[in-house]
């Protein structure tokens, strides 16, 4: 299955974790993003920005999933990524 990693990056006070599926090809995914094991349910985009303060601290993961399509008739579901830990 597909592995899927999150990169961080901070800009100032802004931080933002993007979700990697490796490999990725030419897939269109939906992500799921998870704080400290729980789902994060608004957040379903590649990309997830906020201004870090003592409310986001905790370990972040996602993984990503296909809708099913045409060309495959099953939801892909890639792995989860390993937990990154933010803290203020």
């Amino acid at each position: 299955r597909p592995k899927a990693s999150v990169n961080v990056t901070i800009t100032g006070n802004t931080t933002t974790l993007t979700c990697d599926i490796q490999p990725n090809g030419s897939t269109e995914w939906t992500f799921s993003w998870f704080k400290d094991a729980s789902l994060v349910p608004v957040h379903t985009e590649r990309r997830f920005t906020f201004t870090l303060d003592k409310s986001h601290t905790g370990k972040y993961s996602c993984r990503g999933e296909t809708r099913p399509d045409q060309t495959r008739p099953d939801a892909l579901r890639s792995d989860m990524s390993d937990a990154v830990t933010l803290t203020t």
